[in-house]
């Protein structure tokens, strides 16, 4: 008997991981700052990231996390594909019905494995590119409730959160909390903290 040829099993994972979309980059992380009286004040927190550096570093940070794992991944698919073969050549030239039977069955359970594998890595990185938002966000939020309440303005909104409909030039504090944050954390300062970095405690598919 000959092995039959399953279209489905160990496509080629080039492009499996996403990175950012044509969405706002910092639409989906924190809540926004809020005070009980006062006017609101009004941030473009990509605009804040643009301007300080920080969105091309974190677009670089996620996109070398994406090929660590799409490289973890292609390690993954190399082996599962080696067990197939291996297991091809114990049986030998002229494989019984079980024997294409005992195949097939390990094929699709190394794909079925690789799938999972491939759902655990995009789950990674969409975490690792929450975790670095949401890290800025929250360097970002008192320097703007600073310049707000400078302002006399108690109340914090983002732009990017799609919650905005109308403002008046002047309750928006973009420009000032990009130059505050020049000023006191200036985005070449030897001294700021390591970017997000997932924890240990999570799963390496490479052990898949």
């Amino acid at each position: 008997m000959r092995y039959l040829a399953t279209p489905c099993t160990f496509v080629v994972l080039a492009t499996l991981l996403l990175g950012c979309g044509t969405e706002s980059f910092f639409s989906d992380a924190s809540n926004t700052t809020a005070g009980s009286t006062g006017g609101v004040a009004v941030i473009d927190v990509d605009i804040v990231a643009r301007e300080l550096g920080r969105f091309d570093e974190i677009m670089e940070a996620v996109s070398k996390r994406e090929l660590s794992l799409n490289s973890q991944l292609a390690e993954i698919q190399q082996s599962y594909q080696e067990q197939v073969k291996s297991e091809k050549v114990e049986i030998g030239p002229n494989p019984s019905g079980a024997d294409v039977s005992r195949v097939t069955e390990l094929e699709q359970q190394l794909t079925a494995q690789l799938t999972q594998a491939q759902k655990e890595a995009r789950s990674e990185l969409q975490q690792y590119k929450i975790g670095m938002i949401n890290q800025f966000r929250d360097k970002v939020r008192p320097i703007a409730q600073q310049v707000a309440s400078e302002k006399g303005l108690n109340v914090v909104v983002s732009k990017n959160d799609d919650v905005v409909f109308s403002f008046v030039p002047s309750v928006d504090v973009t420009a000032a909390v990009v130059a505050l944050m020049q000023k006191t954390s200036p985005a070449t300062d030897p001294n700021a903290p390591e970017p997000f970095v997932v924890p240990a405690s999570a799963v390496d598919i490479k052990t898949r």
